[in-house]
């Protein structure tokens, strides 16, 4: 197996699906419109267990709008590198753009989950 495919743990619950691997991880919450902050601490905590002090990036998969409370930037895991953002829906460029402004390291576009982890990858290769 490569280091795309390789995964090491996964978390399934009835707000999201939480993928992990070695260097990066993928979030996927199913209702996506209004994203609880309780929602969001519970995914930090399963984070900062799996990943402790390693780096890591952070891919999120969009499928609709969501409300991002701007305190989750603030509050965010000092390992994580970088985050990708995997959406399909071109009417969530702006969002995007305004989520960006919060988050101070690495923030990309993607259009499908297979190019955000090789960013990831990419991420430790050339920042090592």
């Amino acid at each position: 197996m490569d280091k795309i495919t390789q995964q090491n743990h996964c978390i399934k619950t009835d707000s999201y699906s939480l993928q992990m691997w070695p260097l990066y991880a993928l979030i996927i919450y199913y209702e996506p419109s209004i994203l609880e902050i309780k929602v969001l601490k519970e995914v930090r905590d399963h984070l900062k267990k799996y990943y402790a002090q390693r780096y890591f990036v952070l891919i999120n998969k969009r499928n609709a709008p969501n409300a991002i409370d701007p305190r989750i930037y603030k509050y965010a895991l000092k390992n994580i590198k970088g985050i990708a953002i995997v959406c399909h829906n071109p009417n969530l460029r702006q969002q995007l753009i305004q989520e960006q402004k919060m988050w101070k390291r690495s923030f990309a576009y993607f259009q499908n989950i297979r190019d955000a982890q090789k960013w990831a990858l990419d991420c430790f290769d050339s920042h090592s």
